[in-house]
């Protein structure tokens, strides 16, 4: 059954009214989509339609508020669905973010071990290298530059002994 331009002008008056109030729930830019979606429904439904059953008015708004309500409730799963998934990469980087404190704390206590057991001299050395290029560092501390090259290559080693070769 065709539906007649009466039902048609009531249908699209009041898929407008639905949609703008639906404006609370989406952003405005979204109403002339939601009333477009309202109406196609109407349209798609139309040939359900029983004369008999009552009065083309009623079944225009039976279908625009059943139609309203599913677009809600899909709305508002949305709004819980990007709710978990945002928890869910809050909790995966709070999770990374405390590997990486524990990593950090790690590599800082096995460096500071390896340092402490190399001599005073080579240790300010090293210290002094985290700052500084070689010669600026082999002034501070005393060393010739070819003195603190060696001392560096005997520190390495102590690093690579230590299974610490990623730092070097």
């Amino acid at each position: 059954m065709k539906i007649d331009d009466e039902s048609l002008m009531f249908a699209q008056r009041v898929a407008g009214i639905r949609a703008r109030q639906m404006k609370r729930t989406f952003r405005a830019l979204d109403v002339d989509d939601l009333r477009q979606d309202l109406m196609l429904e109407v349209i798609i439904r139309w040939p359900g339609y029983e004369s008999d059953r009552g009065s083309p008015k009623a079944y225009i708004e039976t279908i625009l508020q059943s139609k309203v309500r599913k677009i809600i409730r899909s709305r508002k799963r949305e709004i819980i669905r990007n709710r978990q998934i945002h928890a869910a990469l809050r909790d995966t980087l709070h999770l990374q973010q405390q590997r990486d404190r524990i990593r950090d704390e790690s590599m800082r206590h096995d460096i500071s071990t390896v340092v402490a057991k190399l001599p005073d001299k080579l240790a300010e050395a090293c210290q002094q290298l985290a700052f500084d290029t070689r010669s600026s560092a082999a002034n501070a501390v005393g060393f010739s530059r070819n003195g603190l090259n060696t001392a560096l290559a005997r520190s390495r080693e102590l690093f690579r002994d230590h299974a610490l070769d990623l730092y070097l």
